[in-house]
């Protein structure tokens, strides 16, 4: 299982609520986590009571190579499971499921952004993948911007995940500053056997 969150700006967080990184946590890394793709996404959206702020939550279960996106705002929360029929699918920082424009304001940045990608062919393979995440096309807003901390791109076949940081994109040329292999070898060989049969 791996997780990420992009972060969202609602108009209000709950007092009191719980803190995202507590939820994701016990998500991940608690009994759920074995659970697969399924007991995550419902340890997420079923937790002790409202998360204190909102949260875009991508989540993918290697084993199972499904990959879905989970929207959570005070106590509400959108699914949805990322397929390859629906080519061109990204997520930027604002609300795109539940209730976009109503929980959160419109971020100029993630607009262009967001406008950008969909305007882009739909990735086919990780190379596309790199090359969307390093488009700088709209000066004002990039995808790739300077203030991008680092890029993490993963292999869903083979399970690893590269990690690009300090200005250099994905598809600078550079090499990753960092790489993990995050399936055990057994599975690797076996996603390798189930492509070439």
């Amino acid at each position: 299982m791996y997780l990420t969150q992009n972060t969202l700006f609602p108009y209000k967080s709950t007092a009191g609520g719980l803190a995202s990184t507590f939820i994701q946590r016990e998500a991940i890394c608690g009994k759920a986590g074995s659970g697969g793709l399924d007991a995550v996404i419902h340890a997420l959206t079923t937790s002790a009571g409202p998360w204190a702020d909102g949260a875009s939550v991508n989540i993918v279960d290697l084993k199972a190579k499904r990959m879905a996106n989970v929207e959570v705002h005070q106590g509400q929360h959108a699914v949805t499971e990322v397929t390859e029929a629906m080519f061109n699918y990204s997520h930027f920082n604002m609300y795109k499921a539940l209730q976009p424009g109503v929980v959160d304001p419109l971020d100029t940045s993630t607009a262009h952004r967001q406008a950008r990608v969909w305007a882009l062919p739909a990735p086919h393979e990780k190379a596309d993948i790199m090359r969307i995440l390093s488009d700088r096309h709209d000066e004002a807003y990039p995808v790739f911007r300077d203030e991008t901390l680092a890029t993490l791109v993963l292999d869903g076949a083979t399970g690893h995940l590269n990690a690009w940081c300090c200005g250099q994109s994905p598809a600078s040329g550079a090499a990753p500053v960092r790489s993990w292999n995050l399936l055990p070898s057994e599975l690797v060989e076996q996603s390798r056997v189930a492509l070439f049969t």
